[in-house]
C-alpha cells in the first residue's frame, strides 16, 4: 500500500520528526491527514476529512 503525504500543519505536539520546519528544518510533510495544513475534519460522527478552498501561508517556508 502506497503512503499519502500532505503538507504538515506543525500542529502535532508529539512528532518524532528531529528536522520539522516548525524547528528550522527541511520536513514539511506527514502522512496523518489530522495534521495536513489543507485539510478539515467535516463530519465528525463520520470522520470524514475534506481539502480547504485556500491555505494560509504562515509558518512554513516557500516550497520547492
Amino acid at each position: 500500500m502506497r503512503k499519502i503525504f500532505y503538507l504538515c500543519n506543525g500542529q502535532k505536539e508529539d512528532c518524532k520528526k528531529k528536522d520539522c520546519f516548525i524547528n528550522g528544518g527541511r520536513c514539511r510533510h506527514t502522512t496523518d491527514v489530522r495534521y495536513a495544513k489543507n485539510f478539515k475534519k467535516n463530519n465528525p460522527q463520520v470522520g470524514t476529512y475534506w481539502e480547504k478552498e485556500t491555505v494560509p501561508n504562515h509558518k512554513t517556508a516557500s516550497e520547492d
